[in-house]
């Protein structure tokens, strides 16, 4: 709590593609205690959470702890997604993936942040979920058409 007696709330996660998070050319950081981070969709919409889904095609444990996944859309656009001890209900997800030998590919829904690192020209976004849980075949193909809905009504709305 603030010194105002406000409370801080989330925000609600964005549907966003796999394709959109590639596309994002600019992060900004908000000003303030507990600032947010904002990241700009290639349509100019600003989005702090996400909510994405996608199949998971490469899963490993890193030296520090942490997993490493490959996420992948339908048609082939991926995306780096990270788990660790700040994410720990997504993390454990991951790491029972893992401790279950369950061998890619996974169906996942995840929600989360996107973080970044820079190359020399633009930011390569990836993912910190929140939360991530494995679905099944129809879970996914019925999310993927919410989502290809959201894009649509957002692209025609910008």
């Amino acid at each position: 709590m603030s010194d105002n007696n406000t409370q801080r709330t989330r925000e609600i996660a964005k549907r966003v593609t796999i394709a959109e998070i590639n596309g994002i050319e600019e992060f900004e950081q908000a000003e303030g205690e507990m600032a947010t981070k904002y990241a700009h969709l290639p349509t100019g919409e600003k989005v702090n959470r996400i909510f994405v889904v996608g199949t998971i095609t490469e899963l490993r444990e890193l030296d520090s702890g942490s997993i490493m996944m490959t996420v992948v859309d339908s048609v082939g656009n991926d995306v780096k997604v990270f788990t660790g001890e700040y994410n720990l209900e997504a993390h454990q997800t991951a790491k029972q993936l893992l401790d279950e030998d369950n061998v890619p590919p996974e169906y996942v829904f995840m929600v989360g942040k996107l973080s970044e690192s820079n190359n020399d020209e633009y930011p390569v976004p990836s993912i910190s979920p929140e939360f991530m849980r494995t679905v099944s075949t129809e879970e996914i193909n019925h999310a993927r058409q919410d989502i290809a809905d959201t894009v649509a009504d957002r692209e025609v709305t910008e």
